[in-house]
């Protein structure tokens, strides 16, 4: 979504429009919208979550605080949304919502099981650059090597001056687009 890139509203296409939530208030947000009538798809990702010891997985929003709501700006009463429990605001360029590239939310609908869970690990290939998205090394990006069976992966990533090698969840990358 790029600031200016505003279209004008088509009465006979709804488009889906991107609602930022309050803090982990996510579901809450989009439960409250399908009450009142409107479309609304959160993605989520499954994250492994330590505490303890202990293991489990958990579903977590894929784009923490933000969510997608299907609106058709000329006839639907798109301000309602903004008034929502658990919703902090609707991104708009000032006045106006700003719509979703077309073919975005499509896409994330059509990756995702029946919860709304994205497998982002379906697009990893060894050799291609990841970011990781948990952990102490949140962000860093490095290069894979092998992912196992078992949902685990050995990513190559520059620590301290040397390349190393760790392992972690598959479910804790995600692909960057290019080679590390």
């Amino acid at each position: 979504m790029t600031r200016g890139s505003v279209e004008e509203p088509d009465e006979l296409d709804p488009r889906w429009y991107v609602v930022r939530s309050k803090p982990h208030k996510e579901s809450f947000a989009g439960a409250n919208l399908e009450n009142q009538g409107f479309q609304v798809f959160l993605p989520k990702l499954l994250k492994t979550v330590r505490h303890a010891r202990r293991t489990r997985e958990v579903r977590a929003a894929l784009f923490p605080r933000y969510l997608f709501v299907r609106l058709d700006l000329a006839s639907g009463p798109w301000r309602a949304v903004m008034g929502t429990y658990g919703v902090s605001q609707l991104v708009t360029d000032g006045s106006l919502p700003i719509a979703a590239p077309r073919g975005l939310v499509e896409s994330l609908i059509a990756a995702a099981d029946p919860a709304g869970v994205v497998d982002l690990t379906r697009e990893l290939r060894p050799g291609q650059a990841v970011e990781l998205l948990s952990g102490p090394l949140a962000g860093q990006v490095g290069r894979l090597v092998a992912l196992d069976g078992a949902g685990r992966a050995r990513v190559l990533l520059e620590l301290l001056g040397a390349e190393r090698e760790i392992s972690l969840p598959s479910s804790e990358l995600a692909p960057t687009g290019g080679r590390a």
